[in-house]
């Protein structure tokens, strides 16, 4: 058993990378679906998880499937060239807006940038 993240969430997306787990965006049900912006980083040689800037805009939902990529349906965290990066998905849980945009993880200054759409 791991320790809990900070934020409950569902349809987020996950990736391994640099020994941590991050895990990013999806919805929260409390009452009403809340769709996410929060990131969370999981370290398993201390059994703790940090909480990350968030995203600059909600995404859900985030699953970690290759055809996300081509169709834009779902966002997903990718490493591209050693940066952590999140692609597409959809703006609101009730909306379904389709995102084509893009965003980089800056790990030395704890803040993502919008990066050009796909």
């Amino acid at each position: 058993m791991i320790a809990p993240m900070s934020q409950e969430r569902r349809g987020c997306s996950a990736i391994s990378f640099n020994g941590r787990i991050y895990v990013a965006g999806g919805h929260y049900k409390g009452g009403d679906y809340v769709t996410l912006r929060t990131v969370e980083a999981y370290d398993p040689n201390t059994d703790q998880w940090e909480r990350l800037a968030d995203l600059t805009i909600q995404r859900y939902p985030l699953e970690f499937e290759i055809h996300v990529i081509v169709s834009g349906q779902k966002p997903t965290l990718i490493v591209s060239d050693g940066k952590l990066m999140v692609l597409g998905g959809y703006s609101d849980f009730w909306d379904q807006e389709r995102l084509s945009s893009v965003e980089e993880y800056d790990k030395e200054n704890n803040t993502w940038k919008e990066r050009r759409e796909m």
